[in-house]
């Protein structure tokens, strides 16, 4: 029995983990979405947001820990 519930470990644990690691990635992705870019003038411009902390990036990089 105790073979079983070794097997059903080993095959749980990953999934958590990838499933951790795509929902991670996910709001990642969506807060991604909600920040300002940079825009163009009428003259061709190209402005530049002013910087940021960016959260986004340690979110992904606890998708890449969650899922390792």
């Amino acid at each position: 029995m105790k073979r079983i519930e070794t097997a059903k470990t080993s095959i749980k644990l990953p999934l958590i983990g990838l499933s951790a690691a795509w929902l991670l990635f996910m709001i990642a992705d969506y807060v991604q979405s909600l920040v300002p870019r940079g825009t163009y003038e009428k003259n061709g411009d190209y402005i530049y947001p002013d910087p940021r902390f960016s959260v986004e990036i340690y979110l992904f990089f606890a998708g890449i820990t969650a899922f390792a």
